[in-house]
């Protein structure tokens, strides 16, 4: 919300800042909130679901960027390296949201005894971390 009003209503603010900034401020907020999803996950309970982990963690996020690549390929002409880029990007589920609303949904006692919050948290961190790394 600040880079929004920075940027749109006090522009100059923003003006005379190194883009290079923005990048580092944007990695660390995400850091911040990936650590804390990270810190209330609990190793023992997620261990018996590790299969339906990894696969709601990778299907759907393959899946998107597979389609979203085959669509800019053929319908926009691009390279395939540059819609596979596009697809990862745009197939990431956003962290900022799920975690902060897993963190509170659990503080509230809602799906507790499933431990779905904690699966929750793990599948957007992975699919996160594997949208990052795709896109290098």
């Amino acid at each position: 919300m600040f880079g929004f009003i920075a940027t749109n209503i006090v522009p100059t603010v923003v003006q005379g800042l190194d883009p290079q900034w923005s990048t580092y401020i944007r990695n660390l907020a995400q850091c911040f909130i990936l650590m804390r999803g990270g810190m209330g996950l609990n190793l023992n309970n997620l261990k018996p679901m590790k299969g339906p982990l990894l696969l709601l963690s990778f299907l759907p996020q393959v899946t998107d960027a597979v389609t979203v690549a085959c669509l800019c390929h053929y319908f926009m002409e691009m390279s395939w390296m540059l819609c596979l880029a596009t697809g990862f990007m745009l197939s990431a589920v956003s962290p900022a949201i799920v975690v902060p609303m897993c963190i509170k949904l659990k503080e509230y006692g809602y799906g507790n005894n499933k431990n779905i919050q904690e699966f929750l948290i793990c599948v957007t961190s992975i699919d996160n971390v594997t949208a990052l790394v795709s896109k290098v």
